[in-house]
């Protein structure tokens, strides 16, 4: 009987990837250059599509159904595993090793959770058939921190197939494939033992198929299909995030790109690509590769999420919960780092399921909140969160779902939700778009509210300023009139006193004498108060030129006396503050103008130095607009004098004194309230303070 042998190294190879009648040492040189590349891709797409045809039809060319029941029929397996409870396993000792080590069967799924220790896989392959069987067996891992293979067959000495360290590159496994694969021979009748011992620096969970040569060919073929199918469409979504960075250059958009060219990076050297063609000759970088990617891909999905849903902003709080977590992922990564891998690992489960969950919670919270943008975000994380739940109760919960499939619900899973991230980025720029087209539509009636408030103003303006010109010239008239009144008659007065003096009268006639002059001087009085009278009458008739209420935003009116008083307030070197608001009231603009113009206008006026503030204070049905200053203020005795025409608190001030006056007229027009608040040396006031109330509309 001849012993078992192992197939030579590049029989997979031929069978993946040379037409039939090429030899293995000529296979090499086929699959460089863009040429074969295209002609594998053809090969993939011809095979991928033929492959479940082939297992359904049980041909001789071997399917499904027939490679089960070949393996049934011709090869005889059992498998069973063990913790190795001494030092590490050399094939020179293994024949002696295995009689004091008690083996556990299993049906293939070998589970030790995050052990450090070694553990013992012993498969027993015996040939009942006629023919030489080819058998491939697939330990669905792509990595491990050390593994050595031993072959015992009967009358011979055990032999060692394959042993890989920590520093062993990708050119050294058996099969450039991957996964980590052992073709083996069994002949016609024989009987051997395959010994693994493997140490992982993560969790030791490993599942174990054996294949015939065309049942792992066309398994092989479909997976690596699959394969680049996601690597396509994730390097066509990395190029698409770019792109969107490059063009917007705001972080969210680079936040994306960064996390979906980090998850992309993590998936791929979950399933064996990133070494097997991106760095071969690293193995120990390969080793530590799944914590800094996956950690990686994590801390920068918190932070997508943190920018993407604006937290600093909307939800503080929430952001700094989201910080927390970025603090843990970063402290792991550091201490990583430095040692305490293992553990580490075992957490970083942890820590991204923790890290999904809060993106989508932040997500859901969002969507409650009313920000529907946020849609896709957490549909996309609904899905990746599922992923990862079961991934993560597969890694603590043994035998609940092989590895294998728990990676490929992953892979999938991450590729929609990139996909959706980037439906929810364009479906917010499309809600910016409408958002900021609206405010354009916003802004332009407010423009033109206020032009026509404007050109109000400016009408009302020329109004009041010809009125206040006939006043003023009337005023002078009667100024004039008086003052040529007066001094006839108090020289009438001296006289009627030096001729009492000199030739004295009759008393009754003295007395009489004095009664008309008396009464001249109360006509005039008389006369100059009517006239003083009609003044008033003018001014209310010119308040109630403009008296229709409407609604519309105290800012349209506030902003453009802000503009033209702080200039001026400015030349003063006084502080102008305007606290602006967005109160809507009900009353006639143009009024509303002229009246808090005027009393910013005095209170720029007479603050000699100081600063002027003029804002709205909202109270039960009313939106009072209050002026201050840090003026000499008004004394209260003087107040009521104000309101009348023609009367000043300072006589040596410029001005008509026709301001108050005209603002009383005005607020009463409207029917609001104004009051002055007089300065009180008792209680420390200082300056004046104005306050004019109106009416808000019920909204």
């Amino acid at each position: 009987m001849q012993p078992a042998r192992i197939l030579p190294r590049c029989w997979i190879n031929q069978q993946l990837s040379e037409w039939p009648g090429r030899r293995c040492g000529l296979q090499s040189n086929w699959r460089r250059g863009p040429l074969s590349a295209l002609a594998t891709a053809i090969l993939l797409l011809v095979l991928v599509p033929a492959a479940p045809a082939f297992a359904a039809s049980g041909s001789d060319a071997g399917g499904g159904e027939a490679v089960v029941e070949t393996l049934v029929e011709t090869v005889v397996t059992h498998l069973s595993h063990a913790l190795n409870p001494g030092t590490d396993l050399r094939c020179d000792e293994a024949a002696q090793r295995l009689e004091t080590i008690a083996f556990s069967p299993t049906d293939g799924l070998i589970d030790y959770g995050f052990s450090p220790a070694q553990v013992l896989v012993k498969i027993n392959l015996r040939n009942i058939s006629a023919v030489a069987q080819e058998r491939v067996i697939d330990l669905n891992s792509t990595f491990w921190q050390s593994i050595t293979v031993c072959q015992i067959a009967a009358g011979a000495a055990p032999a060692e197939l394959l042993r890989l360290h920590r520093d062993a590159p990708f050119g050294q496994r058996l099969i450039a494939y991957r996964n980590l694969v052992i073709p083996v021979v069994t002949d016609a009748g024989a009987e051997q033992t395959l010994l693994l011992a493997y140490r992982s620096g993560g969790t030791a969970q490993m599942k174990i198929d054996i294949y015939d040569r065309q049942a792992f060919f066309y398994r092989s073929v479909s997976e690596t299909a699959q394969l680049m199918l996601f690597v396509g469409a994730a390097a066509f979504m990395v190029l698409y995030s770019f792109l969107n960075a490059l063009k917007s250059a705001t972080s969210v958009y680079i936040a994306y790109a960064v996390y979906v060219t980090t998850v992309v990076l993590y998936v791929i050297h979950m399933e064996g690509v990133s070494f097997q063609y991106l760095w071969p000759d690293s193995p120990r970088w390969n080793a530590v590769a799944s914590a800094y990617l996956g950690l990686g891909a994590i801390l920068f999905a918190v932070l997508f999420g943190v920018l993407f849903l604006d937290l600093r902003r909307r939800f503080p709080a929430l952001f700094y919960l989201a910080l927390a977590h970025m603090g843990v992922t970063l402290a792991a990564l550091v201490i990583f780092s430095f040692g305490w891998q293992q553990v580490i690992k075992k957490w970083a489960f942890m820590i991204s399921l923790a890290g999904g969950l809060l993106c989508c919670g932040f997500g859901v919270y969002s969507w409650i909140k009313g920000y529907r943008e946020v849609r896709f975000y957490v549909l996309g994380w609904s899905i990746l969160f599922a992923a990862g739940l079961l991934l993560t109760a597969n890694h603590w919960l043994s035998g609940f779902m092989a590895v294998q499939v728990g990676y490929e619900l992953t892979r999938w899973a991450v590729l929609v939700e990139i996909a959706l991230f980037a439906l929810a980025l364009a479906d917010q720029s499309s809600m910016v778009r409408r958002a900021y087209q609206h405010s354009l539509v916003r802004e332009a009636e407010l423009s033109a509210s206020k032009a026509r408030v404007t050109a109000r103003l400016l009408e009302s303006e020329k109004q009041r300023g010809n009125m206040l010109e006939r006043l003023r010239e009337q005023a002078r008239y009667l100024a004039t009139a008086t003052h040529d009144m007066r001094q006839p008659l108090a020289a009438f007065k001296l006289s009627l006193a030096n001729l009492a003096g000199d030739q004295p009268l009759e008393e009754r006639q003295v007395a009489h004498m004095k009664q008309c002059v008396d009464y001249l001087d109360e006509v005039v009085e008389q006369t100059l108060e009517g006239e003083l009278s009609r003044s008033g009458e003018l001014l209310r008739e010119d308040a109630a030129v403009d008296s229709v209420a409407e609604r519309f935003e105290l800012s349209d009116v506030l902003d453009n006396v802000a503009y033209i008083f702080g200039k001026e307030a400015a030349k003063k070197n006084i502080a102008f503050h305007y606290l602006g608001t967005s109160v809507v009231v009900e009353a006639n603009p143009t009024t509303v103008m002229r009246i808090v113009s005027n009393l910013v206008s005095n209170a720029v006026k007479y603050t000699p130095a100081g600063r002027v503030v003029l804002g709205v204070r909202r109270r039960a049905g009313e939106a009072c607009i209050e002026v201050w200053d840090t003026g000499p203020g008004i004394d209260a005795r003087r107040l009521p004098a104000l309101y009348r025409p023609l009367q000043q608190e300072n006589s040596a001030a410029e001005g008509s004194g026709l301001g108050l006056a005209a603002v009383k007229a005005l607020s009463e027009s409207m029917r609001c309230t104004l009051t002055i608040h007089p300065k009180n040396a008792a209680a420390a006031v200082v300056g004046t303070h104005a306050c004019l109330c109106l009416p808000r509309p019920v909204l």
